[in-house]
């Protein structure tokens, strides 16, 4: 099955909307998340429960939109990234956070719904791992969250 990343417009706008903050957007390299670059890996599957999608996020992209999400203050995000620890405050957002990011990818006739959320730190199953080295079919961008700051995101289809 074929389906559509979002443009980056399309992204902006739902990132800016979720956020309540104008969010801006440049192209980056492939982020390939691995011990040394933590990050949270949101999967994402199909009415038959088929992985059609990762959404990948930074551990600094995780900490600023969920401390955003909930106007927690940047000196906790900034924590999070330095000590490489997502709190449970900042956890609990990133199930908001790519459920929303998951409404942008389409199948035509199907639903894509978020199914599991591994949070940066957490260890995820080494398959889901291996769909974030794809290096075609993917949206790779850097996203700068005002009062935050910036952190990488990654769109790949599975």
């Amino acid at each position: 099955m074929d389906f559509g990343l979002p443009t980056p417009r399309a992204l902006v706008t739902t990132l800016t909307d979720l956020l309540d903050r104008d969010v801006t957007l440049t192209p980056a390299p492939p982020f390939i998340p691995g011990p040394f670059r933590p990050a949270t890996l949101g999967v994402y599957v199909d009415d038959s429960l088929q992985v059609v999608a990762v959404g990948v996020l930074d551990i600094a992209l995780s900490a600023y939109t969920s401390a955003s999400l909930v106007m927690l203050p940047r000196k906790a995000a900034w924590e999070a990234v330095s000590s490489h620890t997502l709190t449970t405050p900042l956890r609990d957002q990133l199930h908001v956070v790519l459920t929303t990011l998951g409404e942008l990818l389409t199948i035509p006739g199907e639903r894509i719904h978020l199914y599991a959320v591994h949070a940066a730190g957490d260890r995820p199953p080494e398959f889901v791992l291996h769909k974030t080295w794809v290096l075609e079919r993917r949206l790779d961008v850097r996203i700068t969250v005002p009062g935050y700051g910036s952190g990488l995101l990654a769109l790949v289809r599975a």
